[in-house]
């Protein structure tokens, strides 16, 4: 593991559903101060609203931009830990976080091949062997689940300082 480049983590589980509490798991390679994830999507889409009347909002990381909801907010991939604290996206980037966790960061899409979430001004101290989770929003909150569909497959990296 080196400072000051990615640093792949340890798969135990590499796909997260929409629903039935079902995150992605990954393993802390090293312990120290941790700047940033790197999400890259590797399989599958996630779907934040399915069904005879609205048709399909897929995406790699949310949901559609065409959603009447979500658009401007289509994100909804966190990185938690197992008792589901938020460790990315930072707060400032999240929507209506009472009612149903979405949010936009700049420079990524629904559909963009990876995600970067950073914040090198107060990174994360993690330990090695400690658990991260990766979940799709509405699965995290047990919210509106009961209209999501599908899972995405990824690959976690991670930025030390």
């Amino acid at each position: 593991m080196i400072s000051g480049r990615w640093n792949k983590l340890n798969v135990t589980k590499p796909c997260f559903g929409t629903k039935g509490n079902k995150p992605a798991k990954f393993i802390i390679t090293r312990e120290g101060f941790l700047a940033a994830f790197k999400v890259v999507h590797t399989r599958g889409q996630v779907n934040c609203e399915k069904d005879a009347c609205h048709g399909s909002f897929a995406s790699k990381w949310g949901c559609s931009t065409s959603h009447p909801y979500v658009g401007t907010t289509p994100l909804g991939t966190f990185i938690t830990t197992p008792s589901k604290r938020i460790l990315f996206p930072r707060e400032k980037f999240i929507r209506d976080k009472s009612i149903s966790k979405w949010y936009a960061l700049p420079g990524f899409e629904p559909d963009s091949p990876f995600l970067v979430f950073h914040d090198f001004a107060n990174p994360e101290f993690v330990q090695y062997g400690q658990q991260v989770e990766i979940w799709y929003g509405e699965d995290l909150d047990d919210v509106s689940e009961d209209d999501n569909a599908g899972e995405s497959c990824v690959e976690v990296f991670a930025w030390y300082l």
